[in-house]
């Protein structure tokens, strides 16, 4: 009987640490653009309207949003899919932007940011490069690099994920984001929307956490039996 026991509860630890935790997932972060109200083009009052929406952006000329009443429909996505909305922000020529998301990095947590990637139908695409950075240091301690969407009317998602529990140097700071078109190709242009940044522990705490449960409770109920 003990013998079942001890492999009863094995097996219920075993399985805790390999189960899925999708539903662990925490949203920290979203951005699609919408709503801001400005004019395709307007790039210093694009500017100013980012920067007030918590954003700090590069210069007037490389950061401007585009509503689809001239931008997308006209030279960026034909037809503009339904997920990307009516906005997006476009960069050009070593344009970039970040923000601090106002939230604290925590240990052993597992944290992803990803975004939509396109590019001018006209123009040739840019290499983006996406960052974790913490405390408003634009430098970043963990970033990738994607190649340039070379396809018109093509969009792509674009993800990094860091885990804290690698790297605990940077537990306890300010996490923020920064995208980059970091290519520089004359008269490149690429587009960004439908940010995401989200968190969930890591797989192996969780495991632990659910075993030690599973565990608790099975001993209970033999005890009490």
């Amino acid at each position: 009987m003990r013998t079942r026991w001890i492999i009863s509860l094995i097996a219920v630890s075993v399985l805790a640490l390999v189960a899925p935790t999708h539903a662990d997932t925490t949203v920290i972060f979203t951005e699609d653009f919408e709503g801001y109200g400005v004019a395709d083009g307007a790039f210093a009052g694009n500017t100013a309207i980012l920067t007030n929406g918590g954003w700090t952006v590069a210069d007037p000329d490389g950061n401007l949003l585009n509503p689809a009443d001239t931008g997308p429909t006209a030279d960026w996505l034909n037809p503009v899919p339904a997920e990307l909305g009516t906005t997006f922000l476009a960069l050009r020529k070593g344009g970039w932007f970040w923000r601090d998301l106002g939230v604290t990095i925590e240990a052993n947590k597992v944290y992803t940011f990803s975004l939509t990637h396109f590019k001018r139908d006209d123009q040739p695409g840019d290499i983006v490069q996406m960052r974790f950075m913490t405390d408003s240091d634009v430098g970043g301690f963990y970033s990738e690099v994607f190649e340039s969407v070379d396809v018109n009317d093509t969009y792509v998602t674009r993800t990094i994920t860091w885990d804290s529990g690698a790297n605990a140097s940077q537990n306890g700071k300010s996490l923020g984001i920064l995208v980059f078109d970091s290519n520089g190709v004359a008269g490149g242009q690429v587009a960004i929307d439908n940010i995401s940044v989200s968190v969930i522990p890591e797989p192996a705490t969780l495991g632990l956490v659910a075993a030690f449960g599973g565990g608790i409770i099975f001993i209970r109920r033999r005890i009490m039996m």
